[in-house]
């Protein structure tokens, strides 16, 4: 970026996808903007800029940068966004953080998934998988709203997974692998492991996860801990993110098979009498102003071809607003049929 570039971008105004902060004083803020842009489409983060678009810029040393990139460090599963100063004018420089997105999850200052219920979880899988089972072994797969460890095997001795969720007898069906766990201090008590795991994903502000059974394996999958935040928005409305049991699916594909969300309905529903701004959208939810989740669902909805800009060639102006399309249109109107 150069400094016509920037100049251009300042003024556009501040958006999703652009943020001003007068100085790196404001950098642990900026660290959760760029953690949400990361989850969302990117972005830009400029220090140096006020408020009011005016570029003022600020001193920069090598302890700034370091600073910066010490709040940066903080987002987990790790990032590095592109750094660049920009001289504006003598000892003044504007520091330019460049964003790509469409990752994460991720989150600022804490963890996707709680350490202890993830060691608890494999420990459990170790000591209850069926190793007759050829070709068989526990798994763990991340994705992109969820993470699972799949065990081999069935549920045995009559236990549910709705049992799991409170005090019950534990009967290993590898007594002698789990009686080694114990010892080693890698079980803590017998028959408390999932309620263990059920306590340190409250702890951590991770939804409760869940068990199932599925095609001879067992799956205990878990949501990261920003996804609370999205289950009550706007007065209390339960938002579903098109979860198939609570766990079989994430807020895109929710959104990709056909707004399952309700929050996401009732956006498509306020967008299908006339094209509105995000400040208009967050209005009509009863919020004071565009939240972090709003515009990642804004962006999801966007991704899937339900809405579309109405100024595409400029994504970040100010004067942007949203509009249906045909399949947003096509949701809204089968909704209305029902």
């Amino acid at each position: 970026m150069n400094v016509l570039e920037l100049k251009e971008l300042v003024a556009e105004g501040e958006s999703e996808r652009v943020e001003f902060k007068r100085s790196t004083g404001q950098r642990t803020e900026a660290a959760k903007s760029v953690c949400g842009m990361l989850n969302g489409l990117g972005g830009f983060v400029l220090f140096g800029v006020s408020d009011s678009g005016q570029i003022a810029g600020q001193q920069v040393a090598a302890k700034t940068m370091e600073d910066v990139a010490a709040v940066l460090r903080k987002i987990e599963p790790p990032a590095f966004p592109d750094m660049d100063t920009l001289s504006i004018k003598q000892r003044a420089s504007v520091i330019v953080l460049s964003v790509s997105g469409g990752g994460g999850p991720y989150t600022y200052d804490g963890r996707p998934y709680p350490p202890r219920a993830m060691r608890e979880a494999l420990a459990n899988a170790l000591c209850h998988r069926d190793y007759i089972i050829p070709g068989g072994a526990v798994a763990v797969a991340m994705y992109d709203d969820h993470l699972e460890i799949v065990n081999p095997g069935d549920f045995h001795f009559g236990i549910t997974p709705e049992k799991l969720t409170r005090p019950h007898e534990s009967q290993p069906w590898n007594p002698i692998i789990a009686n080694v766990f114990y010892r080693a201090g890698i079980i803590e008590r017998w028959g408390a492991g999932t309620l263990n795991i059920i306590d340190w994903c409250a702890e951590n502000a991770n939804p409760t996860p869940t068990w199932r059974e599925q095609a001879g394996s067992v799956y205990v999958t878990f949501l990261p801990a920003e996804l609370p935040d999205t289950q009550k928005v706007a007065g209390e409305v339960e938002v579903h993110n098109g979860l198939e049991s609570g766990v079989e699916s994430g807020v895109e594909s929710g959104v990709e098979s056909g707004v399952e969300s309700e929050m996401a309905s009732r956006i498509l529903s306020y967008l299908k009498d006339k094209p509105l701004s995000k400040s208009e959208i967050a209005k009509r939810l009863g919020k004071v102003k565009p939240t972090r989740y709003l515009n990642d669902l804004v962006a999801r909805l966007l991704r899937s071809g339900q809405v579309e800009y109405t100024i595409p060639d400029k994504p970040n102006s100010r004067l942007q607003k949203y509009r249906l399309v045909r399949k947003g249109r096509t949701e809204v109107e089968g909704e209305d049929d029902c």
